[in-house]
């Protein structure tokens, strides 16, 4: 992943675990996998397209990973993979589990969840105050 401007933004979303209401339980782990669309990424939105690449040599875990990869022609300031979970949240808390590698990340590289309520965004964290820098493991 690699952008020389300071603004760079890359962010990777990749597993969600909390308190869904028992009517809406649902297989997460199977739903947030990314080898399920192949190599088009179906079901995971974000962008812009030409920096999002299904990756089947570097996983962490099953036979699937995202590689998020801007150059300095790339569209938009950042790049982002998302996935929407409609679920009732009755819990007081979510967590967000994932696995980032980053390669000469000039701006910062992170994880970012959001809860919307009837009324729009109630929470948003994207690990800007505390992203990944540079290359990483």
């Amino acid at each position: 992943m690699k952008y020389p401007g300071a603004a760079a933004v890359i962010l990777v979303l990749l597993a969600l675990a909390g308190s869904a209401a028992p009517a809406q339980e649902q297989d997460f782990e199977s739903i947030l996998r990314f080898e399920g669309g192949g190599a088009t990424l179906i079901g995971w939105g974000g962008g812009p397209a030409e920096t999002m690449h299904f990756d089947s040599m570097i996983v962490h875990g099953g036979r699937g990973a995202v590689r998020l990869e801007r150059e300095s022609g790339c569209s938009g300031t950042f790049s982002a993979l998302t996935k929407k979970l409609p679920i009732d949240f009755d819990g007081k808390w979510l967590e967000l589990r994932g696995f980032l590698r980053s390669e000469g990340v000039a701006g910062f590289a992170g994880l970012w969840m959001r809860e919307d309520g009837p009324n729009g965004m109630l929470q948003f964290d994207n690990m800007q105050s505390r992203g990944v820098h540079g290359t990483t493991g």
